[in-house]
């Protein structure tokens, strides 16, 4: 009797966990898959407008800490396998649907081409992932939704869902279109915090350096050499920045 009232109990524990990976898969529009893991990535936004006294100055890193990257970031061998980014079988077509926002608060149109953008940005900068962007939300890889508020005032957040090898199969981006002040997010932010998300997307974890794209707190309006230099060895992509 112990034995089976043991087993009811764990078939219990793990419905209750199936019940809950559904339930954050339908709250973000997407499908229960089965066997995929969900992981949460998030953002803040700090914008810095200058340099006064009662104001904290971001200042950009010197190049010579730059280019020192170049020999500590080992190049991945096309063997290598990083957890959560995409299959090489992948590349040539991972489809984003970016959604419209009419009934969300304070949304702009002209923020969804902001938001593609951002995936062109990281593509020009080496990224082998090509995204394909689709009309249809159902044939979609990615899908790029817009919230009036998240949780603590966060400016965007990452759901990505891999399979048990830990490849990438599917994300759902979300970003908030009010800033920490209430106020509607500038056009700048959303793009930075865009940025941001696309590199969780493509595999990236958060970066100690506040000076990048990956920072947790976001303060960069664009890619940094190290943001980069990160993407490209995760990809094994050969490093290139004589120019």
């Amino acid at each position: 009797m112990l034995a089976s009232g043991t087993r009811s109990v764990r078939a219990g524990l793990r419905a209750c966990a199936g019940a809950a990976l559904a339930a954050l898969l339908c709250s973000l529009g997407t499908p229960p898959q089965q066997h995929l893991i969900a992981e949460r990535r998030d953002a803040y936004a700090r914008v810095l407008q200058s340099c006064g006294r009662k104001k904290a100055c971001i200042m950009r890193p010197n190049s010579a800490a730059h280019d020192g990257l170049l020999s500590a970031l080992p190049v991945p061998s096309a063997t290598t396998h990083f957890r959560s980014q995409w299959n090489e079988n992948q590349y040539d077509y991972v489809r984003v649907w970016i959604a419209p926002g009419h009934d969300v608060p304070l949304w702009r149109a002209d923020d969804r081409y902001v938001v593609r953008d951002a995936f062109h940005e990281w593509s020009a900068a080496g990224a082998p992932v090509h995204f394909v962007f689709v009309a249809d939300s159902a044939l979609a890889d990615v899908r790029v939704v817009w919230r009036d508020s998240l949780p603590d005032a966060r400016a965007g957040q990452v759901t990505r869902f891999t399979d048990r090898s830990g490849w990438l199969r599917s994300a759902t981006i979300e970003l908030s279109t009010r800033s920490m002040s209430g106020k509607s997010q500038k056009t700048s932010t959303v793009h930075a915090v865009a940025l941001h998300e696309v590199g969780h997307l493509l595999g990236l974890e958060h970066s100690d350096d506040e000076h990048d794209i990956m920072a947790a707190w976001v303060t960069s309006f664009g890619l940094t050499a190290r943001d980069i230099l990160l993407m490209r060895a995760l990809y094994g992509v050969e490093q290139d920045f004589q120019d």
